[in-house]
């Protein structure tokens, strides 16, 4: 299997692999006391962070624009900020995740979308090259 093809592999199950992460993020009734709020804080940030190392990989494996890793970390960061800000408090850490962290599927989706345009175009560029010679 030639290098782009096992990118292409390694960036499906990344893909997968953040869906999965988002998904099991959710909070859920251990969050509803302060402690158990706590600890999934404390965890959420964690997997973020691995989910922006995900992106990262992607972005310089396909050399897409140094400005999306900026994207990227503004968005961690602001997420990171209204988490750490939210008190702990149930109710605010669920809107969190409905308008932060599960909207990151739709930018995934997107994202996962302009990746596979340049495969493709990189691979008609060599198909091309290849038919020149």
């Amino acid at each position: 299997m030639n290098e782009n093809y096992e990118n292409l592999d390694k960036f499906f199950k990344i893909d997968l692999k953040i869906k999965d992460l988002i998904l099991k993020t959710r909070p859920n009734e251990k969050t509803y006391d302060t402690s158990g709020a706590i600890k999934y804080v404390d965890n959420l940030i964690k997997e973020l962070d691995t989910i922006k190392d995900y992106f990262f990989w992607v972005i310089d494996t396909y050399n897409m624009s140094p400005y999306l890793k900026d994207v990227i970390n503004n968005s961690i960061n602001e997420y990171n900020e209204k988490l750490l800000n939210s008190n702990y408090d149930y109710d605010r850490l669920t809107r969190i995740y409905e308008e932060c962290i599960l909207k990151m599927t739709v930018g995934l989706e997107n994202f996962k979308k302009i990746c596979l345009d340049i495969i493709l175009i990189e691979k008609k560029w060599n198909l091309l090259k290849n038919a020149e010679q």
